[in-house]
Protein backbone atom coordinates (compact mmCIF):
# COMPACT_ATOMS: atom_id res chain seq x y z
CA UNK A 1 0.00 0.00 0.00
CA UNK A 2 2.83 2.39 0.82
CA UNK A 3 4.48 1.76 -2.55
CA UNK A 4 1.15 2.24 -4.29
CA UNK A 5 0.51 5.48 -2.39
CA UNK A 6 3.88 7.08 -3.08
CA UNK A 7 3.85 5.77 -6.63
CA UNK A 8 0.67 7.74 -7.32
CA UNK A 9 1.62 10.83 -5.31
CA UNK A 10 1.03 14.05 -7.26
CA UNK A 11 4.15 15.74 -5.81
CA UNK A 12 6.82 13.52 -7.33
CA UNK A 13 9.73 15.47 -5.86
CA UNK A 14 8.41 14.93 -2.34
CA UNK A 15 7.45 11.31 -3.03
CA UNK A 16 10.67 10.28 -4.78
CA UNK A 17 12.93 9.68 -1.72
CA UNK A 18 10.21 7.79 0.17
CA UNK A 19 9.34 5.70 -2.84
CA UNK A 20 12.98 4.83 -3.53
CA UNK A 21 13.59 3.91 0.12
CA UNK A 22 10.58 1.57 0.08
CA UNK A 23 11.83 -0.11 -3.08
CA UNK A 24 15.23 -0.72 -1.50
CA UNK A 25 13.60 -2.10 1.64
CA UNK A 26 11.43 -4.47 -0.40
CA UNK A 27 14.31 -5.69 -2.60
CA UNK A 28 16.78 -6.21 0.26
CA UNK A 29 14.20 -8.13 2.28
CA UNK A 30 13.32 -10.41 -0.64
CA UNK A 31 16.95 -10.98 -1.61
CA UNK A 32 17.98 -11.81 1.96
CA UNK A 33 15.04 -14.14 2.53
CA UNK A 34 14.38 -15.71 -0.86
CA UNK A 35 17.15 -14.69 -3.22
CA UNK A 36 14.83 -12.10 -4.72
CA UNK A 37 13.03 -14.44 -7.11
CA UNK A 38 9.44 -13.88 -6.01
CA UNK A 39 6.81 -13.42 -8.78
CA UNK A 40 5.19 -10.01 -8.83
CA UNK A 41 1.59 -11.21 -8.40
CA UNK A 42 2.58 -12.72 -5.05
CA UNK A 43 3.20 -9.24 -3.65
CA UNK A 44 0.08 -7.10 -3.34
CA UNK A 45 0.15 -3.50 -4.43
CA UNK A 46 3.00 -3.91 -6.92
CA UNK A 47 1.18 -4.28 -10.18
CA UNK A 48 0.08 -0.97 -11.65
CA UNK A 49 1.50 2.13 -9.91
CA UNK A 50 1.92 4.89 -12.49
CA UNK A 51 5.63 5.25 -11.81
CA UNK A 52 6.52 1.66 -12.65
CA UNK A 53 8.83 0.69 -15.49
CA UNK A 54 7.22 -1.37 -18.25
CA UNK A 55 6.81 -5.09 -17.74
CA UNK A 56 9.64 -7.30 -19.06
CA UNK A 57 9.24 -8.86 -22.50
CA UNK A 58 7.25 -12.09 -22.59
CA UNK A 59 10.30 -14.08 -23.67
CA UNK A 60 12.27 -12.96 -20.59
CA UNK A 61 10.12 -14.24 -17.71
CA UNK A 62 13.10 -14.57 -15.35
CA UNK A 63 13.11 -10.79 -15.00
CA UNK A 64 9.59 -10.70 -13.64
CA UNK A 65 10.51 -10.99 -9.97
CA UNK A 66 9.71 -8.48 -7.26
CA UNK A 67 13.28 -7.55 -6.30
CA UNK A 68 14.32 -6.92 -9.92
CA UNK A 69 11.12 -4.96 -10.40
CA UNK A 70 11.93 -2.76 -7.42
CA UNK A 71 15.54 -2.11 -8.43
CA UNK A 72 14.69 -1.42 -12.08
CA UNK A 73 12.18 1.03 -10.68
CA UNK A 74 14.93 2.78 -8.69
CA UNK A 75 17.12 2.98 -11.81
CA UNK A 76 14.21 4.59 -13.63
CA UNK A 77 13.24 7.27 -11.11
CA UNK A 78 16.38 7.98 -9.09
CA UNK A 79 18.48 11.05 -9.80
CA UNK A 80 21.21 10.05 -7.36
CA UNK A 81 24.35 8.23 -8.54
CA UNK A 82 24.85 6.33 -5.27
CA UNK A 83 21.27 5.03 -5.36
CA UNK A 84 21.73 3.83 -8.93
CA UNK A 85 25.02 2.09 -8.07
CA UNK A 86 23.33 0.46 -5.07
CA UNK A 87 20.47 -0.76 -7.26
CA UNK A 88 22.86 -2.18 -9.88
CA UNK A 89 24.83 -3.89 -7.12
CA UNK A 90 21.72 -5.59 -5.72
CA UNK A 91 20.59 -6.65 -9.19
CA UNK A 92 24.02 -8.14 -9.80
CA UNK A 93 24.21 -9.86 -6.42
CA UNK A 94 20.87 -11.62 -6.71
CA UNK A 95 21.84 -12.97 -10.14
CA UNK A 96 25.41 -14.03 -9.31
CA UNK A 97 24.78 -15.29 -5.77
CA UNK A 98 21.56 -17.11 -6.67
CA UNK A 99 22.16 -18.54 -10.17
CA UNK A 100 19.04 -19.74 -11.94
CA UNK A 101 20.62 -21.92 -14.61
CA UNK A 102 19.50 -19.36 -17.19
CA UNK A 103 22.52 -18.03 -19.09
CA UNK A 104 20.86 -14.67 -19.77
CA UNK A 105 20.06 -14.21 -16.07
CA UNK A 106 23.66 -15.00 -15.09
CA UNK A 107 25.09 -12.68 -17.77
CA UNK A 108 22.80 -9.89 -16.62
CA UNK A 109 24.26 -10.26 -13.13
CA UNK A 110 27.81 -9.84 -14.37
CA UNK A 111 26.78 -6.84 -16.47
CA UNK A 112 25.03 -5.12 -13.55
CA UNK A 113 28.12 -5.61 -11.36
CA UNK A 114 30.36 -4.20 -14.09
CA UNK A 115 28.14 -1.14 -14.45
CA UNK A 116 28.16 -0.57 -10.70
CA UNK A 117 31.93 -1.03 -10.40
CA UNK A 118 32.70 1.29 -13.33
CA UNK A 119 30.43 4.14 -12.23
CA UNK A 120 32.38 7.38 -11.79
CA UNK A 121 32.76 9.56 -9.83
CA UNK A 122 32.95 7.06 -6.99
CA UNK A 123 30.21 6.98 -4.38
CA UNK A 124 29.38 5.14 -1.16
CA UNK A 125 28.70 1.87 -3.04
CA UNK A 126 31.60 1.82 -5.50
CA UNK A 127 33.95 -0.19 -3.30
CA UNK A 128 31.21 -2.74 -2.57
CA UNK A 129 30.60 -3.14 -6.28
CA UNK A 130 34.28 -3.54 -7.20
CA UNK A 131 34.80 -6.08 -4.42
CA UNK A 132 31.69 -8.03 -5.40
CA UNK A 133 32.78 -8.16 -9.05
CA UNK A 134 36.30 -9.24 -8.07
CA UNK A 135 34.90 -12.07 -5.93
CA UNK A 136 32.60 -13.12 -8.77
CA UNK A 137 35.53 -13.40 -11.19
CA UNK A 138 37.68 -15.19 -8.62
CA UNK A 139 34.93 -17.73 -7.87
CA UNK A 140 34.67 -18.42 -11.61
CA UNK A 141 38.45 -18.93 -11.89
CA UNK A 142 38.88 -15.83 -14.07
CA UNK A 143 41.96 -14.76 -12.13
CA UNK A 144 43.13 -12.16 -14.64
CA UNK A 145 39.84 -10.27 -14.39
CA UNK A 146 39.72 -10.75 -10.60
CA UNK A 147 43.24 -9.37 -10.20
CA UNK A 148 42.30 -6.35 -12.33
CA UNK A 149 39.32 -5.58 -10.08
CA UNK A 150 41.29 -5.98 -6.86
CA UNK A 151 43.97 -3.69 -8.30
CA UNK A 152 41.25 -1.22 -9.29
CA UNK A 153 40.00 -1.14 -5.71
CA UNK A 154 43.53 -0.49 -4.39
CA UNK A 155 44.08 2.25 -6.98
CA UNK A 156 40.72 3.91 -6.40
CA UNK A 157 40.73 3.95 -2.59
CA UNK A 158 43.36 4.62 0.02
CA UNK A 159 43.88 2.28 2.97
CA UNK A 160 41.26 3.20 5.56
CA UNK A 161 38.77 4.51 3.00
CA UNK A 162 37.20 1.08 2.43
CA UNK A 163 36.86 -2.02 4.63
CA UNK A 164 37.88 -4.15 1.62
CA UNK A 165 41.39 -2.69 1.19
CA UNK A 166 43.35 -5.31 3.16
CA UNK A 167 41.28 -8.14 1.70
CA UNK A 168 41.93 -6.86 -1.82
CA UNK A 169 45.67 -6.67 -1.16
CA UNK A 170 45.73 -10.20 0.27
CA UNK A 171 43.67 -11.62 -2.59
CA UNK A 172 45.85 -9.89 -5.18
CA UNK A 173 48.98 -11.35 -3.59
CA UNK A 174 47.35 -14.78 -3.44
CA UNK A 175 46.34 -14.66 -7.10
CA UNK A 176 49.77 -13.56 -8.31
CA UNK A 177 52.05 -15.73 -6.19
CA UNK A 178 53.14 -19.18 -7.43
CA UNK A 179 51.26 -22.01 -5.78
CA UNK A 180 50.63 -25.71 -6.20
CA UNK A 181 48.26 -28.04 -4.38
CA UNK A 182 48.27 -31.83 -4.30
CA UNK A 183 45.43 -33.82 -2.78
CA UNK A 184 44.04 -37.32 -2.60
CA UNK A 185 41.29 -39.21 -0.87
CA UNK A 186 41.94 -40.41 2.65
CA UNK A 187 40.32 -43.85 2.26
CA UNK A 188 42.54 -46.66 0.99
CA UNK A 189 41.45 -50.14 -0.09
CA UNK A 190 43.90 -53.00 -0.84
CA UNK A 191 44.75 -53.49 -4.53
CA UNK A 192 42.93 -50.31 -5.53
CA UNK A 193 44.08 -47.35 -7.60
CA UNK A 194 44.40 -44.03 -5.82
CA UNK A 195 43.47 -40.79 -7.52
CA UNK A 196 45.79 -37.84 -6.96
CA UNK A 197 44.63 -34.34 -7.92
CA UNK A 198 47.10 -31.59 -8.76
CA UNK A 199 46.32 -27.91 -9.24
CA UNK A 200 48.78 -25.10 -9.86
CA UNK A 201 48.96 -21.44 -10.78
CA UNK A 202 51.74 -19.06 -11.86
CA UNK A 203 54.21 -21.93 -12.29
CA UNK A 204 56.28 -22.69 -15.38
CA UNK A 205 57.23 -26.13 -14.13
CA UNK A 206 56.97 -28.33 -11.05
CA UNK A 207 58.60 -31.58 -9.89
CA UNK A 208 56.46 -34.20 -8.21
CA UNK A 209 57.96 -37.10 -6.21
CA UNK A 210 55.94 -40.19 -5.27
CA UNK A 211 57.13 -42.28 -2.36
CA UNK A 212 55.97 -45.72 -1.31
CA UNK A 213 54.64 -45.53 2.22
CA UNK A 214 54.31 -48.48 4.59
CA UNK A 215 51.58 -47.47 7.02
CA UNK A 216 52.98 -49.58 9.84
CA UNK A 217 56.40 -47.95 9.50
CA UNK A 218 54.92 -44.47 9.45
CA UNK A 219 52.75 -45.14 12.49
CA UNK A 220 55.76 -46.44 14.41
CA UNK A 221 57.63 -43.20 13.78
CA UNK A 222 54.58 -41.15 14.73
CA UNK A 223 54.42 -42.88 18.08
CA UNK A 224 58.08 -42.21 18.78
CA UNK A 225 58.08 -38.61 17.59
CA UNK A 226 55.74 -35.67 17.85
CA UNK A 227 52.79 -36.07 15.48
CA UNK A 228 53.60 -34.11 12.31
CA UNK A 229 51.87 -30.78 11.90
CA UNK A 230 49.32 -30.25 9.14
CA UNK A 231 49.56 -33.90 8.12
CA UNK A 232 53.18 -33.59 6.91
CA UNK A 233 55.65 -36.43 7.45
CA UNK A 234 58.53 -35.74 9.79
CA UNK A 235 62.06 -35.88 8.35
CA UNK A 236 62.58 -39.27 9.98
CA UNK A 237 59.47 -40.73 8.37
CA UNK A 238 60.21 -39.15 5.01
CA UNK A 239 63.74 -40.56 4.91
CA UNK A 240 62.65 -43.99 6.12
CA UNK A 241 60.38 -44.80 3.20
CA UNK A 242 61.82 -45.66 -0.23
CA UNK A 243 60.94 -43.70 -3.34
CA UNK A 244 59.57 -45.43 -6.45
Amino acid sequence: KALDYWGHAPDMEAARPRYIALNFKLAENLINRFGGVIPLPAVKGLVHPDILPPAPPANEPWRNDAASWAMRNVLRVSQNAAEKTHAQLLLGQMRTRYPSGNADWDKEGETYLEQAAEARPVNDWTDDAINELAQYYNNHSDYVAAAAQYQSLLDTFQKGQTPFWDQAQNMLDQIKKPQATIGMIDAFAPSSYLQVSVSYRNLKQARLVLRRVQPATVLAFWKEQERPRNGQLSDGCRNAVPAF
